[in-house]
């Protein structure tokens, strides 16, 4: 592993170690979730090529944490929501102020990046979701809708997409008037306070996986790269669900997805 990826993946451990000793002092439950996760079961330790780190919470525990988690972590972290810009498109984003890591998704699709281009701590809500297959796509459609509606515009004009069937679906979802999606996201809160949470789902209205209650409650310690943090109950299922049965196995190396084609620092 060359110094600059060492680099970074020793300054997002250290970013994760502050994040978690916030959580501990707020009593915020989090756990560790997808390449996160992934790489302390797999490597102990993150995966290589990684240039973010993945949380999960439950929504009582996020609003907790971007209220006041600032103050806490101070002038070296950044912490923001969809709310405070619209580009981005997680829950909240904890970025590390002094490097820089450009999106490379953005600058495919030339889409307004996000006012912070450094590295990032992702945080992703759970929600409870419907035990219906059929009810849980249509949730998760209606969700995609109201996500993507702030770039679909400039996803339809993206020189990396051909003309066609692909520019056609992203300028119809462009054509969504806000008022409908402002009520389709407040449909889907709504539905989600109705539930009993036995079925719980990663992303808005379950977007990325769905899975029992028990598999990530409760918690369980996992290690990585040095540190010890809380991770679902059953890592296995967790994990089968989030990228399937071989996830044991590394992708090929033209395989391997990043956020960023270079990383740099402010200082040396």
């Amino acid at each position: 592993m060359d110094g600059r990826r060492n680099r970074v993946l020793r300054t997002l451990l250290d970013a994760l170690h502050d994040v978690d000793r916030v959580c501990q002092a707020l009593g915020v439950t989090y756990w560790i979730d997808s390449g996160t996760l992934l790489g302390a079961v797999r490597e102990g330790s993150p995966i290589p090529w990684d240039d973010d780190v993945d949380l999960c919470m439950l929504p009582r525990d996020i609003e907790r944490f971007v209220s006041a988690a600032p103050a806490l972590l101070g002038p070296a972290y950044l912490v923001q929501t969809p709310h405070d810009d619209p580009a981005i498109t997680s829950t909240v984003k904890v970025y590390i102020n002094g490097t820089h890591a450009p999106s490379a998704f953005h600058a495919l699709h030339q889409l307004p990046a996000p006012a912070h281009d450094g590295l990032f701590i992702d945080i992703m809500t759970v929600v409870p979701v419907s035990t219906s297959a059929v009810l849980r796509r249509i949730e998760r459609a209606m969700a995609l809708l109201v996500q993507t509606a702030s770039y679909a515009a400039h996803m339809a004009r993206s020189p990396a997409l051909p003309r066609g069937v692909q520019r056609t679906k992203w300028w119809l979802v462009a054509q969504l008037p806000g008022w409908l999606t402002r009520l389709l996201e407040r449909w889907l809160t709504w539905r989600q306070s109705k539930r009993d949470g036995n079925l719980l789902g990663i992303g808005a209205a379950g977007i990325w996986a769905a899975m029992p209650r028990e598999v990530i409650f409760p918690l369980s310690p996992q290690r990585l790269g040095g540190l010890t943090l809380p991770g679902p109950a059953d890592p296995d299922a967790y994990l089968r669900a989030e990228f399937g049965d071989d996830y044991m196995t590394p992708p090929p190396e033209h395989a391997r997805e990043t956020h960023t084609e270079l990383v740099t620092f402010d200082e040396p």
